[in-house]
């Protein structure tokens, strides 16, 4: 099995750090179509459902001589050979779409958008189809889109971009819902107000942000929202949410989700499970679907939080496992596991 160098690490780390955790995008350099590949991983007998997060720009490029369609394809034929089943592809460029206006209340896309947004995105989407892997729209922002009107407005534009996507292309060539990772701790959106200093009110933000994108969007599309483990505290983490005072932030955003995704940054199932419980035991109660994610490289992790150590086979079992350990504590709560994110796994394994 080939490792990852040491430094390599050390890059990866570094971007890591630089990007702030969960909501980095970047390509690493240095993919390549080598037969070495074909040892990578393989399908295992004990992940029945996996997911993992595929940050792309879709823009020309290439990626030390390799072009990005075929990056896609050795991408998709690992992701498929380890057993992946779906995938949430972050990209911001349904932005291009030419917004509605009075004279042209219809939104699309002009030629430009079509070449670099549409025309790449479907071929993706199909491409992945053919393995039998579903493609989810993975949206993510670091809190401003929840500060103001016009953060809302930049919100709706991905949103109308988005739609007008789905309305234009081919069945199997359309995202089957959105993952949605808002996280306003990252920063504070204004220097006056940080989020550590005003955890209520950002969590306020975020709950009412929940349920305007739902009621405004909820009839197009599924969403799935991302949170992190520890919105979780009584004495911090009350909104009010639909008129209901001191409702958990976790649970409000629960009841507005398709799906619930937990940042549940371990390296084991057992561990994966036991940090999430308070949602598992809420998605139990509401009947909804937990996706528990895992990452192979975290920023400033111990070795207990990523599956840097572990290697891709023993990364995999312990994925595979989640669901048993979930039964053991829980009836009827359904679990996917979840890897972020595709190239770091792909240099890794």
């Amino acid at each position: 099995m080939k490792k990852i160098s040491i430094a390599a690490v050390a890059i990866v780390m570094s971007l890591i750090l630089m990007g702030g955790g969960f909501g980095l995008g970047f390509w690493i350099g240095g993919i390549d179509n080598d037969d070495n590949k074909e040892d990578n991983g393989g399908p295992t007998e004990t992940v029945s459902s996996l997911g993992v997060v595929w940050w792309r720009n879709v823009t020309p490029q290439t990626l030390q001589g390799i072009d990005v369609d075929e990056c896609d394809f050795t991408l998709l034929d690992f992701a498929q050979k380890n057993g992946v089943t779906e995938i949430y592809l972050n990209q911001n460029v349904f932005t291009w779409v030419n917004l509605p206006t009075e004279s042209n209340p219809n939104a699309s896309f002009g030629p430009n958008g079509r070449i670099n947004a549409v025309y790449p995105t479907r071929t993706f989407i199909r491409q992945a189809s053919n393995r039998g892997i579903k493609v989810y729209l993975l949206l993510g922002n670091n809190g401003s889109w929840l500060v103001n009107e016009a953060g809302r407005a930049t919100f709706d534009h991905h949103m109308i971009g988005f739609r007008t996507y789905q309305n234009m292309v081919e069945e199997d060539q359309r995202f089957v819902g959105v993952q949605m990772n808002v996280e306003p701790h990252q920063q504070g959106a204004t220097a006056d107000e940080p989020f550590h200093a005003n955890r209520n009110l950002w969590l306020q933000r975020k709950v009412d942000f929940v349920t305007y994108a739902t009621g405004e969007y909820g009839d197009d599309f599924t969403f799935d929202w991302i949170i992190p483990f520890w919105w979780r505290n009584p004495d911090y983490d009350l909104v009010t949410y639909r008129g209901e005072e001191n409702v958990l932030a976790y649970r409000a955003i629960m009841r507005e989700s398709n799906r619930i995704s937990v940042m549940s940054f371990r390296d084991s199932a057992e561990a994966m499970a036991n940090i999430a419980i308070e949602v598992l035991e809420y998605a139990q109660e509401l009947g909804i679907e937990v996706i528990l994610m895992g990452t192979i490289i975290y920023s400033g992790g111990q070795s207990n939080v990523q599956f840097l150590e572990n290697g891709n086979e023993e990364m995999l079992e312990q994925l595979g496992l989640l669901q048993n350990v979930v039964n053991g504590k829980f009836n009827n709560v359904k679990v996917t596991p979840s890897i972020h994110h595709i190239v770091t796994w792909y240099q890794w394994a």
